[in-house]
C-alpha cells in the first residue's frame, strides 16, 4: 500500500496577492486548524514509503 515518496505542503490560500499565475489563488476559505493538518497527515501517514520526502512552501516571498 506505501506509495507515496513526496508530500508538498502550500499553505497559501491566504496570501493577498491574487497573482494570475498563483496555482492555489485565495478563496476566502477558512484557515486549517491543527486537527485539519493531524487528519491529512494520519490519512496520508499508512501510504508514505519509508523515506518519503515532505516540502513545506510557504507562499510567495512578495506578498502585499
Amino acid at each position: 500500500m506505501r506509495s507515496i515518496g513526496t508530500v508538498t505542503i502550500k499553505p497559501t490560500k491566504g496570501c493577498n496577492a491574487d497573482c494570475s499565475y498563483c496555482c492555489a489563488p485565495p478563496d476566502r476559505a477558512p484557515k486549517w486548524t491543527i486537527d485539519d493538518f493531524k487528519s491529512v497527515f494520519d490519512a496520508l501517514e499508512p501510504r508514505l514509503i519509508p523515506a518519503a520526502t515532505l516540502i513545506f512552501r510557504l507562499g510567495e516571498p512578495m506578498l502585499l
